[in-house]
């Protein structure tokens, strides 16, 4: 009996030891996960639609993404990004018939957003803000799930409509080497950098658009072409800020053709850099336009044109 009694005294020592040895100090972190913590960046709203949630530092505060394969037999060639007013969604451009038309025409797929800021952060049209890191969050997102890796990696077309725009220009400041060109229609520039002066771009403003905001775009075109940027300006006639588009979206249809056929060449990821001097200039005020080597007045001041026929159309959308 004794040494049963000593056998169970033990066994209860041993325990009360476990126990002892089994409680850690304050900072043990038994409380703690034991692996990772990973947050969630986004969801999907359907299986081609995604939300990036934005963080503290982001410049908007509802970021939507929708993209649009086309059905074609041959790999898409880049990524063409669509954007409208400010505050408001172009989601349902990828429904466009337009749209579509060029896109299985031109090879591309379309992606378009719906961006929001309010007055307690930044602007989302400053792509370098966070709007632009979103939209490569959400492509990301969108490809893994439908297995695109080869989508994930095109590079991209930019066309916007006033705060739209203004984020297509910003995009090829964010991210030039991966922008074929971009286009924007009646957006201010909210800075100027000419880290992007390779890329060729469109500026497109109306007749009877905002004075403060055409020289702003005009100042953004000098200020391109004064370091051998690739861009040139477009006015059209008998519009204002609110006009329609389709003019507008007809010329930037062409330019981006021609953007396409001059930038992209074979597999390569790596966008051809377009020589100055192989364009043509076009003078802003009475819309004549010529060789870059046969232009007389200061070519600093003159709208960049890819090619002749660009450059008649250029002429035609101001003059008709």
């Amino acid at each position: 009996m004794l040494k049963s009694a000593n056998n169970w005294r033990g066994l209860l020592g041993l325990m009360v030891l476990l126990l002892i040895f089994s409680c850690g100090g304050d900072d043990d972190g038994i409380d703690e996960p034991s692996g990772p913590q990973i947050t969630e960046e986004g969801t999907f709203e359907d299986d081609w639609t995604y939300e990036v949630f934005p963080t503290v530092s982001d410049n908007f505060v509802r970021a939507k993404f929708r993209l649009w394969v086309p059905d074609i037999p041959e790999e898409p060639r880049a990524i063409l990004i669509l954007g409208t007013s400010y505050n408001g969604s172009s989601l349902g451009l990828v429904h466009s018939d337009v749209w579509q038309e060029y896109a299985i025409q031109e090879k591309l797929v379309l992606l378009t957003f719906y961006l929001k800021s309010d007055d307690t952060g930044g602007y989302y049209a400053n792509a370098s803000g966070g709007s632009g890191a979103a939209l490569l969050k959400a492509l990301k997102a969108i490809t893994v799930k439908h297995n695109l890796p080869n989508v994930n990696d095109l590079p991209f077309l930019s066309r916007g409509y006033s705060a739209g725009g203004s984020f297509s220009y910003n995009m090829s400041e964010f991210l030039p080497d991966r922008v074929v060109a971009y286009a924007n229609i009646r957006g201010s520039i909210l800075s100027t950098v000419v880290t992007n002066k390779d890329v060729p771009g469109l500026m497109i403003m109306g007749e009877f658009d905002n004075d403060t905001g055409i020289k702003n775009v005009i100042n953004t075109v000098i200020y391109h072409r004064q370091v051998g940027g690739v861009i040139c300006f477009a006015l059209e006639p008998n519009v204002d800020h609110f006009g329609g588009l389709n003019n507008a979206d007809k010329l930037i249809r062409q330019f981006f053709s021609f953007a396409l056929e001059k930038r992209l060449s074979g597999t390569s990821s790596q966008l051809n850099v377009i020589p100055e001097s192989s364009g043509w200039l076009g003078e802003n005020n009475v819309y004549e336009y010529f060789l870059f080597d046969e232009y007389t007045a200061e070519k600093d001041f003159a709208s960049w044109l890819i090619n002749e026929e660009f450059a008649e159309s250029w002429q035609k959308f101001q003059t008709n």
